[in-house]
C-alpha cells in the first residue's frame, strides 16, 4: 500500500507498475504519460511493465513508442507477440517502417509477417511488408501469403509472390513439373490427397527424367472417385498444350487415371480431360489442347480417376507421371501435322513412346 509520505509523483509512478493506473484519475493524460515513462525506467526489462507501456501509448496514439516499446518485448521474448502485433495493429503505425525495424530480427519479422498473412483484413498491410521483406522469408511464409492472396481473388499478384522465389516456371508455366523438387504448401505447387485405397507419392527413380517421379499404387479394393493430385497456375487468354510423361502397369477397370484442366471457380468456362489409361503403358507423352478465356481467372490441373459403372470396377494397378509442362499452342503455320484442338482423347494424346 502506498503510504501518505510518498511523494505524488513516486506515488503515481509506483501504482502504475503494481496496478497499472495512475493515482490521479482526473484525466491528466500528460501526468498518466510521465507516470509510464518512469515506470519504465523503474523496471526496466520487465516483459509485463513494457506491455502496459506499450498499450498506453497504443491508446493515446503515440505510434513511435507504441513501435519503440513492443520492440523491447519482442528481444525479450515470443510469448507476447501476438499482443505486441495487436498494437502495432491499433497504433496504426507504419508497416513498412515496422518492417524494416524488423528486418535485423529473423524470428520476429517472420511472425510479423504471418500474423498479417493470417488475417484477410490486413491483406494490404501485409503487402506493405511483403516489399520490405520479401527476400528475408521462409517458404512456408511466402507459400501462405500466395494461398491468402488467392482466397483474396487477387490471382496475378499471387503467382508474382510465388514466382518472386520460385524462379524458372515462366517457360513452363508450371512449377515442379518433373517432382524433382520437394513438396511445397502452395496451391502453385502439387498437392496430392493421401488415402486407403492408393498410395500417392513423389518417389525416386524409374524417372522418365531426372530422378522423380510421382507414382500411384491403386490397391484394387474399392471403385475410387480420386483426384489424386492437383497445382495451380494463373494463366492470361490464350490457347495452350498442356504435355506430360505418363507409364502405367496393369491399371484394372475401364476407368484408369486421366488429366484434366478445370476452372476451379466455375467448371462452365473450362473443364477438358484426356480418357483415363489403363493396361501398361511404357513412357509415353500425352498432349492436351485447351483454351483460356477471359472469365477464367485460376486454372487447376489434376490427376485423376473416375469411378466405374461397370461390375469389375475396384482399381488395381501402379501409375507414374513426369515432365508436365504448360505451354502456349504453336501458332497454325507452325502446328505438327495432325494436331488437334479442344477436348482430347487417348488416342488423339498418345503421340511419343519411349
Amino acid at each position: 500500500m502506498l503510504g501518505a509520505d510518498v511523494p505524488i509523483e513516486q506515488a503515481d509512478v509506483l501504482s502504475m507498475i503494481i496496478f497499472n493506473r495512475p493515482v490521479n484519475q482526473l484525466g491528466d493524460t500528460q501526468r498518466a504519460d510521465y507516470a509510464f515513462r518512469q515506470a519504465g525506467s523503474m523496471s526496466a526489462g520487465t516483459p509485463q511493465n513494457l506491455i502496459r507501456q506499450m498499450n498506453h501509448f497504443a491508446l493515446s496514439g503515440d505510434a513511435p513508442s507504441t513501435v519503440k516499446t513492443g520492440l523491447q518485448v519482442l528481444d525479450l521474448t515470443d510469448r507476447y507477440d501476438k499482443t505486441v502485433f495487436a498494437a502495432f495493429d491499433r497504433s496504426q503505425s507504419s508497416v513498412t517502417e515496422i518492417a524494416r525495424q524488423l528486418s535485423t530480427r529473423p524470428r520476429v519479422r517472420t511472425a510479423y509477417f504471418d500474423h498479417l498473412v493470417a488475417a484477410d483484413s490486413l491483406i494490404q498491410e501485409a503487402g506493405e511488408a511483403w516489399q520490405v521483406l520479401h527476400d528475408q522469408l521462409p517458404p512456408e511464409s511466402i507459400a501462405a501469403y500466395s494461398a491468402t492472396l488467392l482466397r483474396n481473388k487477387a490471382y496475378a499478384t499471387a503467382l508474382q509472390v510465388w514466382r518472386t522465389t520460385h524462379p524458372g516456371t515462366e517457360e513452363q508455366q508450371l512449377y515442379n513439373g518433373s517432382f524433382e523438387t520437394d513438396l511445397s504448401k502452395s496451391p502453385f505447387d502439387w498437392e496430392l490427397q493421401a488415402g486407403t485405397q492408393a498410395h500417392i507419392a513423389r518417389a525416386e527413380g524409374d524417372a522418365h527424367d531426372g530422378r522423380f517421379t510421382l507414382q500411384i499404387q491403386f490397391a484394387g479394393t474399392e471403385n475410387l472417385f480420386y483426384r489424386a493430385a492437383s497445382i495451380e497456375t494463373v494463366l492470361p487468354p490464350n490457347q495452350y498444350v498442356l504435355t506430360a510423361w505418363i507409364r502405367t502397369d496393369a491399371i484394372t477397370t475401364n476407368e484408369g487415371p486421366r488429366l484434366a484442366i478445370v476452372d476451379p471457380e466455375n467448371a462452365a468456362h473450362l473443364n477438358v480431360s484426356t480418357d483415363g489409361w489403363t493396361g501398361t503403358l511404357p513412357w509415353t507423352e500425352v498432349r492436351l489442347p485447351f483454351q483460356v478465356r477471359e472469365e477464367t481467372n485460376i486454372v487447376r490441373l489434376e490427376l485423376q480417376r473416375r469411378d466405374s459403372f461397370r461390375f469389375d470396377s475396384k482399381i488395381a494397378g501402379t501409375f507414374w507421371l513426369d515432365d508436365v509442362r504448360i505451354t502456349p499452342a504453336p501458332s497454325p503455320a507452325s502446328k505438327p501435322h495432325g494436331y488437334q484442338t479442344g477436348t482430347a482423347t487417348a488416342h488423339e494424346v498418345v503421340s511419343k513412346v519411349r
